[in-house]
């Protein structure tokens, strides 16, 4: 139940994350102001690397270095294919590099955001071990 918490975790920050970086180049005039399909777009491209992921930690077990790598290409696969439906299959080279560095940056921030909630727990956990230890 833990892990699959997690992945909606994952999935609820990459969605936050892409949706408020998109505001944010919106604003900039970098990018187009998004609709409602393309942000169900995003929601179903945020859940399919959260699906990946959990495959991929199934497939991959321990092997922390090859994970690492196959987590990447568990963002970049989806983030492409959608990127495809949307653009009914006609992506520049332009819009290809922009797909991944953007792809790239919001697995970044995720990560980061992950690692924070982790380390935040971990923290917590000791804090109880260490009281529970005092007590006995």
């Amino acid at each position: 139940m833990q892990k699959i918490k997690q992945y909606i975790v994952i999935d609820c920050y990459a969605f936050t994350v892409i949706v408020l970086v998109n505001a944010l180049l919106q604003k900039c005039g970098i990018a187009k102001e998004q609709s409602l399909v393309s942000s169900l777009y995003i929601f179903l491209t945020s859940t399919l690397v959260a699906v990946f992921m959990c495959i991929t930690d199934q497939l991959m077990g321990k092997q922390k270095h090859l994970k690492r790598i196959f987590r990447i290409v568990d963002v970049l696969v989806p983030t492409f294919f959608m990127s495809m439906l949307q653009s009914k299959f006609h992506l520049s080279l332009k819009d290809l590099v922009m797909t991944v560095i953007f792809s790239l940056i919001a697995y970044g921030i995720v990560s980061l955001m992950m690692y924070l909630s982790w380390r935040e727990r971990d923290i917590k956990l000791n804090e109880n071990i260490q009281r529970m230890r005092r007590k006995k």
